[in-house]
């Protein structure tokens, strides 16, 4: 723990050097887990593994995968903000996360219906990424990236439906929506004194991490999104439950198809049909509009409580609750 009186805490760049830190601590155990587990899992050569990965792997060893992912999301994103409120010695991290509060029900559902309104907007965003011409290093790890999301997609059991609705739906709307909206987007507002800014910086982080150029725009899309659903509503929760079920949806539209449920294959989907993205929008744009008018007070409250904290960083919780 870092003492609230200390040098180091007085700088506006305290929070990012802290979570650098523990970000840093838990790759790095990470990484010897991951080593030490692997071979338990069947992986002798983890590289080697990820290289031949394919829809074609070995039931093992695709479940392999999913817990080596599944630790990864732990530790990269659900596990880094825990430990960077403990290093700064937080008292209320509920109170810094905007988790102090159970969220209102109709913010919920409207954050839901914004999500799913924006899905065919966010596919023809896609489709226009993926007209960019990408260098040949690029492509080729794009290729790899996309073999295995289609690999770990393709569950023909109920059992692997629901390890993925877990690994790549659950951990990464909890991990990211705690790391990126949380913490970063919060520092970020705190350094920038403007909410705007830093919802959009941290979308673009949110893009970078991925490390699938051409899913750029519409992971850009979709993190400033989420980031705009915690500022218009003030509460995590909100971009938590939106952030599920757009990985959610998708992951069970593909397993519906291979179980011949449905006829769309939206792993193969260009883009919607252009009657439906522009209802579809509209209707989207509509409930963006809702969220924001009928929360408008939550706005100011958002910023004045994060650069409350930045004028008074000593103040004990309980009285701003007050406030």
């Amino acid at each position: 723990m870092i003492p609230s009186d200390s040098i180091l805490r007085q700088s506006k760049y305290f929070e990012i050097f802290v979570l650098s830190l523990s970000l840093l601590i838990c790759m790095v155990l990470l990484g010897i887990l991951s080593a030490t587990l692997a071979p338990m899992l069947g992986i002798d050569d983890m590289q080697s593994t990820l290289d031949n990965f394919n829809p074609a792997s070995s039931e093992s060893t695709i479940s392999a995968i999913r817990i080596i992912q599944m630790l990864g999301h732990l530790f990269i994103f659900v596990l880094p903000p825990i430990l960077f409120l403990a290093i700064a010695n937080n008292r209320r991290p509920f109170y810094y996360l905007f988790l102090d509060q159970p969220p209102i029900v109709k913010n919920l559902l409207l954050g839901m219906g914004i999500i799913l309104f924006s899905m065919p907007l966010m596919q023809l965003v896609y489709w226009l990424n993926m007209q960019i011409p990408l260098p040949e290093a690029l492509s080729n790890m794009e290729e790899q990236s996309a073999e295995l999301i289609k690999a770990m997609l393709d569950a023909n059991t109920t059992t692997g439906l629901v390890m993925n609705l877990l690994a790549i739906a659950l951990l990464p709307a909890l991990g990211e929506e705690l790391l990126f909206r949380g913490v970063l987007q919060r520092i970020f507002t705190k350094i920038m004194e403007n909410p705007h800014k830093a919802i959009w910086l941290t979308a673009m982080l949110f893009s970078l991490m991925h490390m699938q150029f051409a899913g750029f725009f519409p992971r850009l899309f979709l993190g400033a999104l989420l980031g705009y659903l915690l500022y218009w509503s003030g509460n995590l929760l909100v971009p938590i439950f939106a952030h599920f079920l757009y990985n959610g949806s998708q992951i069970i539209a593909v397993y519906q198809y291979n179980h011949g449920k449905i006829a769309t294959n939206i792993e193969n989907m260009d883009h919607f049909p252009h009657g439906l993205t522009l209802i579809f929008t509209i209707l989207f744009a509509g409930l963006c509009w809702l969220i924001y008018s009928s929360n408008k007070g939550q706005q100011e409250m958002y910023v004045e409580r994060i650069i409350e904290e930045n004028e008074n960083p000593e103040s004990d919780g309980e009285d701003r609750m007050e406030n």
